[in-house]
């Protein structure tokens, strides 16, 4: 029975490998429409590495109805103890794709994917372990599990081992190890590994390695990654493995920065050359790209020149001064704290001079410490007290926020 045949007799089989075909364009044209149709019809039948796929190509659509239906489907998957769909469940409800955040069922199905020797499952648990995030933090499980994940060939668990060792994170310190680990990712062709063996490589500080590094970075870069085509631009600019050549070092440059990379728009906006009309055309559309990109010294600069301009749209201005200091750029929340003491832009406001003034504090900037002093002075205790407790609980909530993106759940 040839396979048209098998397809309208209804053989499970025969469904999951036409819609693996057509996900894949193996020897038939590629289409998601035809494969999740054909997936679809195996996992009504019970295939649950059917219902696992189909869910991965609804969560890929990127549409909010699609992730409802994707969760349907990865929990059919997921009670007949699929790992890999129990992980991709488990991750649903961490992120709250197609369900409503919920960390217990998350750590739950991770847990049991984890349990059946899922790679990605055995990764995410990690992860937690590692952040303390759901469970008490146990950086000595958090390796086992990685470890486990990556000799499994799990390429995100290679390049977090490789991190664990190069920073001694909860184990000894060991180069060789790091060394070893981003390796394995690399040749799986995994461009964050790749540029993190480069820069271990680079650490190194001889020709052989070098030259090594500069092999991993142009793959990387190849490939599409950003920070690979930053720092050979930066290689190239001071003769790193190579020869000084500023022409690839500035052709890398804009690379990096077209890529979205925004501490290379920053430096493109630095060195565009503004005593000419073209240059200051340049300097705008990327410091405007670079603080759009979240780089807070370019929000900073951004916010601090259209003050500076007159009739200028000053809510604007604020708005990038806001997100500068609420990113950590101290000179942002100083300046933000003087304008509201001086009234500048805005109605005079202590209060809110005062609470700026104690966020540039926090960041490390030296003249707000007396500032922040001065302007207590001026205010009630009743009103200090609930700045101070207002910017504490706003730096554990930042705090809190930078610890949930180190916990890239996949």
């Amino acid at each position: 029975m040839n396979l048209r045949a098998r397809l309208c007799a209804g053989d499970r089989d025969a469904q999951f490998r036409f819609a693996e075909a057509c996900e894949h364009g193996w020897g038939v044209p590629r289409s998601a429409t035809a494969a999740r149709r054909w997936y679809r019809a195996a996992a009504r039948q019970g295939d649950a590495e059917a219902a696992f796929r189909l869910g991965l190509l609804l969560l890929r659509a990127g549409r909010q109805r699609a992730d409802a239906v994707a969760v349907i489907w990865l929990r059919q998957a997921a009670d007949a103890n699929h790992g890999d769909a129990q992980a991709a469940l488990g991750t649903c409800y961490r992120s709250g794709r197609g369900v409503a955040v919920d960390y217990r069922e998350s750590l739950h199905w991770t847990a049991r994917a984890a349990g059946n020797g899922s790679a990605s499952g055995r990764y995410n648990l990690a992860l937690c372990y590692r952040a303390g995030c759901g469970v008490g933090r146990d950086m000595a499980r958090a390796v086992d599990l990685l470890t486990l994940a990556a000799t499994q060939g799990y390429a995100r668990a290679q390049l977090m081992l490789g991190h664990v060792y190069a920073n001694g994170d909860g184990v000894a310190e060991d180069r060789g190890a790091a060394r070893s680990w981003y390796a394995a990712g690399a040749r799986q062709g995994y461009v964050k590994a790749r540029y993190n063996l480069a820069l271990l490589l680079l650490a190194d500080g001889d020709p052989q390695s070098d030259r090594r590094a500069l092999d991993e970075l142009h793959a990387a870069a190849a490939a599409g990654y950003a920070k690979a085509m930053y720092l050979l631009a930066t290689n190239y600019r001071r003769g790193i493995g190579v020869g000084v050549d500023h022409e690839r070092a500035r052709t890398y440059l804009h690379k990096a920065a077209a890529a979205g990379l925004a501490k290379a728009q920053y430096r493109l906006a630095r060195q565009a050359d503004r005593t000419s009309i073209a240059g200051e055309r340049d300097y705008w559309h990327w410091i405007r790209r670079a603080a759009a990109g979240g780089h807070v010294q370019a929000q900073y600069l951004l916010g601090k020149l259209i003050l500076s301009v007159p009739a200028a749209q000053r809510d604007v201005a604020w708005r990038w001064l806001t997100r500068a200091a609420e990113g950590g750029e101290k000179r942002a929340a100083y300046l933000l704290a003087a304008c509201f003491e001086r009234g500048l832009g805005v109605a005079p406001d202590r209060a809110s001079a005062y609470r700026w003034m104690l966020v540039a504090r926090a960041a490390g900037y030296p003249r707000a410490i007396r500032e922040s002093q001065r302007l207590q002075r001026l205010l009630s205790p009743r009103t200090v007290a609930a700045i101070n407790l207002e910017v504490l609980a706003a730096g554990t909530a930042q705090a809190e926020k930078r610890a949930r993106r180190r916990l890239r759940i996949e």
